[in-house]
């Protein structure tokens, strides 16, 4: 089954993600247009994920979108990027906003798979949360084949912009 890449925007301050296409790590948008959160992978020039299925280069899934209970000016996106022919992908991207979705801040979550730096070879769903205290989290599963996996965790205290083991 062929997949198409339908990389994922926000809308204005809406919390909604859907389909466009920008490259880039930062996008900005007057008046509260559509803002293209994906583009070009990151992942792209990683040869050290030997999982043994195709890779469909560009292709992002399985999107959250998190709002800060302290500030909702300020949301995190998390996503798999680079999706795999049989499941998971080559690791998890996430964007971040402080300005009510009008700019976003693109990262790789690091370790979280081979081409980020960690061990394993496929990066799962993510998933991500905001604390009552406004600290942000994203975690997803890493895993290799056969056997290893784990489930990776990161954090943000300041908003998205940088991330650390919690």
């Amino acid at each position: 089954m062929r997949r198409t890449a339908y990389p994922l925007i926000a809308l204005g301050a809406a919390v909604t993600v859907t389909a466009a296409a920008l490259p880039g790590a930062a996008a900005t948008r007057p008046g509260g247009a559509p803002v293209a959160l994906s583009g070009p992978s990151p992942f792209a020039s990683c040869d050290a994920d030997h999982g043994g299925d195709a890779i469909d280069l560009n292709t992002e899934v399985e999107p959250w979108l998190v709002v800060n209970p302290r500030d909702p000016r300020n949301m995190v996106t998390a996503w798999q990027q680079d999706r795999r022919a049989r499941g998971n992908s080559r690791g998890v991207v996430v964007a971040s906003t402080r300005d009510g979705g009008r700019t976003w801040d693109r990262s790789v979550l690091e370790g979280f798979s081979i081409c980020s730096g960690g061990t394993t070879q496929k990066a799962g769903g993510p998933f991500a949360a905001f604390g009552p205290d406004g600290v942000a989290y994203v975690s997803a599963p890493s895993l290799e084949n056969p056997g290893e996996s784990a489930i990776q965790v990161a954090r943000s205290a300041d908003g998205g912009r940088t991330w650390s083991e919690p």
